[in-house]
């Protein structure tokens, strides 16, 4: 009979007695006989009952071996020297490479490439002895590996698109996987003054987080920013300015216009066309738990007074809620986003929910004046425009261009889009590959904007 506590506890069935007669004078007495137990059954010694050892040991035994089933068995060590083995060989699963490599071990040793309906009890078998070799190196918890099994147990299996993308999505997942983060404060800064003019308030927020990370156990939920600006002062440099300086992924999902909140949290596996969310794609995506994750322009989300958009905020903002975060295609799994650096931004922040400021750290960025715009345009843009073209040259751009762009441009992203072509223009007629480095001195008006007028543009056919 098997009792189930915290531990698992095996005995002995208990054995049919007859029933005793009253003590009489002169009987023996003697002492009841106790119950035969085993060693309890560690956590991790129940996975290994239930993980398929034979598999296993078929990835990771040396080529040559015996063909026979009986003969690999014979031939199979002691779990504990599989386990290890299967750490060395896959390097216990730390990163989405590692991972991949033993999915690809897997199901060639099952016979299968492509999930589909007629072999999808083989993927479900790979997919099981992924998630618990997982939880076998703690990178998931069990409750995660009950819920893999609750979905995979009851979801129909008929719709062969969605068993591909059900199939990607779990293990594509990034869970328990960690980008290394660039802990030098000072080289943070550095990077920081790199690549943004000002923001002080930025940088000091960044240098806090950095602080608070040295002395964490392990990677902890950073503060969410949520910067307030009119459009073209930075608002989507600055994230990207964080994660180039953190050394994480970065990643960008726009909310304007979003009111269905499927778009953002995916939808049930059972209706048609249904997949799994921004959110979770963003994951995938950064093959990490800890990116900078930007949710661009939160005011315009359709409004805020019945959107569902609003309540998602409220969760992935929360640390707490977040740490559990559920996706609706994935239903029964929960996704880890606490440990994503969370950056918003907003155009006008009354439009933005109170819930969301007060679980923010609100930083306004004012636009730039004449004068500090030329400084952005000469020593920030040329820089920016050469990594994002991948250009073989560098650039230089002259104080009077750029003045006159800081002058002529409405705001810096047009300035940086007039450079653009400012530079265009100026190797037209040169061959690739003969120049090392170009200067900015000469102005052409066809790169100003012919459309800055108030006269109407005609719009779509003609008659």
């Amino acid at each position: 009979m098997a009792y189930w506590t915290d531990t698992l506890w095996i005995t002995n069935a208990r054995r049919r007695r007859p029933k005793p007669r009253p003590l009489r004078f002169g009987d023996e007495i003697r002492r009841a006989p106790r119950r035969r137990t085993t060693a309890p059954v560690s956590g991790a010694q129940r996975l290994l009952l239930e993980v398929d050892l034979d598999l296993l040991w078929r990835m990771v035994r040396p080529e040559g071996g015996r063909d026979s089933d009986e003969e690999k068995r014979s031939d199979r060590p002691e779990a504990g020297k599989i386990v290890s083995d299967l750490s060395s060989a896959f390097g216990g699963l730390t990163t989405g490479a590692h991972r991949r490599s033993f999915l690809d071990k897997a199901t060639n040793e099952k016979g299968i490439r492509t999930p589909n309906s007629r072999d999808w009890h083989k993927f479900v078998a790979v997919l099981m002895l992924y998630f618990r070799t997982l939880c076998l190196f703690g990178h998931v918890t069990r409750e995660l590996v009950d819920g893999v099994t609750s979905l995979l147990r009851t979801l129909p299996s008929q719709d062969d698109a969605k068993l591909v993308v059900l199939y990607e999505a779990l293990t594509g997942l990034p869970f328990g996987i960690t980008a290394p983060t660039n802990k030098s404060i000072a080289d943070v800064r550095r990077r920081l003054d790199e690549a943004l003019f000002g923001l002080d308030e930025v940088k000091a927020s960044v240098r806090l987080e950095l602080v608070l990370a040295a002395h964490a156990e392990g990677p902890a939920h950073p503060t969410s920013l949520l910067l307030a600006g009119p459009p073209g002062v930075g608002k989507t440099a600055v994230a990207e300015a964080i994660a180039q300086a953190l050394g994480v992924p970065f990643i960008r999902i726009s909310l304007a216009g979003h009111c269905d909140v499927t778009q953002l949290k995916g939808s049930a596996f059972v209706w048609r066309d249904s997949g799994i969310g921004h959110l979770a794609q963003s994951l995938i995506a950064a093959g990490c738990e800890n990116c900078v994750l930007l949710l661009d322009e939160v005011d315009k989300t359709g409004g805020y007074s019945n959107s569902s958009v609003s309540d998602l905020l409220a969760e992935v903002l929360d640390p707490d809620q977040a740490r559990r975060y559920a996706d609706l295609f994935l239903s029964g799994i929960t996704i880890d986003l606490s440990k994503c650096y969370f950056v918003l931004t907003a155009n006008d922040l009354s439009s933005v929910p109170d819930f969301a400021v007060n679980r923010c750290k609100l930083i306004t960025l004012r636009s730039y004046t004449e004068d500090e715009r030329a400084v952005i345009i000469r020593k920030y843009f040329p820089r920016q425009i050469q990594n994002a073209r991948r250009l073989g040259f560098s650039i230089e751009v002259s104080p009077e261009i750029a003045q006159r762009l800081a002058c002529v441009a409405p705001s810096l992203r047009d300035a940086k889009r007039m450079l653009t072509e400012l530079v265009a223009l100026a190797i037209e007629d040169r061959q690739p590959g003969t120049f090392k480095k170009i200067t900015i001195d000469a102005w052409d008006e066809a790169v100003v904007r012919s459309g800055d007028d108030d006269s109407p543009q005609p719009m779509g056919f003609r008659p």
